[in-house]
């Protein structure tokens, strides 16, 4: 984990791709307490793609996405299905980038976007790990709810 000083104030510190936290000492005191720094890292990702998720419009875009699949849409088109403007579709999907869910490329003038399904992955499975506490029946319909809808 890189911590990087960034305020006037010592005691705030980069800990992810755009979120401040404050006091490096409680890193060390949740590692303390049975947390590794990996898990750390990991729950820290999660909560910023779950805030970057705690939008209206940025889940609704990321959801058609991953309806897209490995093609996804090109930026005009998001907003035109969205009904949003470009220059308001261009920040959520930056923040949606920043946050490690989407990926862009630039094909001559146009931005091409697509779900990271790497990270819909580790999402869910960072949500999901600690389930059933030991007793799979109590999840065992989960996955049987979820369906593709192609």
């Amino acid at each position: 984990m890189t911590q990087t000083k960034t305020s006037s104030d010592p005691t705030f510190f980069v800990l992810s791709k755009y979120r401040l936290t404050a006091k490096p000492q409680s890193v060390f005191r949740h590692c303390s307490k049975g947390m590794g720094m990996n898990d750390l890292n990991t729950q820290v990702w999660a909560v910023d793609a779950l805030g970057a998720l705690a939008h209206e419009t940025r889940l609704a875009v990321f959801r058609m996405l991953v309806a897209a699949g490995p093609d996804g849409l090109i930026a005009g088109v998001i907003a035109e299905r969205a009904k949003v403007p470009p220059s308001t579709m261009s920040h959520h999907l930056a923040t949606l980038e920043r946050a490690g869910l989407v990926q862009s490329e630039r094909e001559s003038r146009l931005i091409h976007y697509r779900a990271d399904y790497a990270a819909m992955r580790r999402l869910l499975t960072f949500l999901m790990q600690d389930c059933c506490q030991g007793a799979p029946q109590m999840c065992a319909d989960l996955l049987g709810e979820i369906t593709c809808n192609g």
